[in-house]
């Protein structure tokens, strides 16, 4: 496991009181997203066409404004603020 993954295991189980299953099923959940979209947007990037910028620096412009809207997302949770 990574040092992020153990400590929102802690979090969401001792702050939020999050039951152990819920928590266990989240980080599986995303894990697997993880394994099968690398090797999705891997293929993609591969038979996407050179372009100017390269094969996968468009993933990564489109994909970093989606990381940190996600990462906001967990800590901002509607009229709650941790």
């Amino acid at each position: 496991m990574q040092v992020v993954t153990i400590a929102l295991v802690y979090i969401y189980a001792n702050h939020f009181l999050l039951d152990q299953n819920l928590n266990a099923i989240g980080n599986a959940v995303g894990k697997f997203v993880i394994a099968f979209s690398g090797f999705i947007f891997g293929y993609i990037s591969d038979i996407l066409p050179e372009s100017k910028w390269g094969r996968r620096k468009i993933f990564m412009w489109t994909g970093a404004p989606l990381l940190a809207i996600s990462f906001v997302s967990r800590i901002f949770r509607g009229d709650e603020c941790y």
